[in-house]
């Protein structure tokens, strides 16, 4: 997961990344699902890819702190990642009201469809 958070926030596709390690992208897609463990040469190369520690990809405690400078829990759905990285970049006053028309909406439609 935090290979695909990381690709996210650098705005790197799946096609992008295998390319740069030398896999297909099938390959990655399993690497951030947790299907495929990567050896510790691919852990070195992603590390060095996104210019974080290896640590920082095989931590398994919720600490995101390198990789998105707060201390967020990971982001599955790409769509629900830029809206935050949008988020964050709003005024104050902003943030407040887009936030109580976001509950407004969930109120109004409990179950998303997806």
């Amino acid at each position: 997961m935090n290979i695909r958070l990381l690709r996210l926030k650098q705005s790197m596709s799946q096609e992008a990344l295998a390319k740069v390690l030398g896999v297909s992208f099938q390959q990655i897609q399993k690497y951030e699902k947790g299907a495929n463990r990567l050896n510790g040469e691919k852990l070195e190369q992603v590390a060095n890819v996104f210019g974080v520690t290896i640590q920082t990809l095989i931590s398994g405690n919720g600490n995101y702190n390198e990789i998105q400078g707060n201390t967020a829990p990971p982001v599955i759905d790409r769509q629900a990642f830029m809206f935050m990285e949008s988020f964050r970049s709003i005024e104050p006053r902003f943030r407040t009201i887009l936030s109580s028309l976001v509950e407004e909406l969930k109120k109004r439609n409990p179950t998303p469809s997806m």
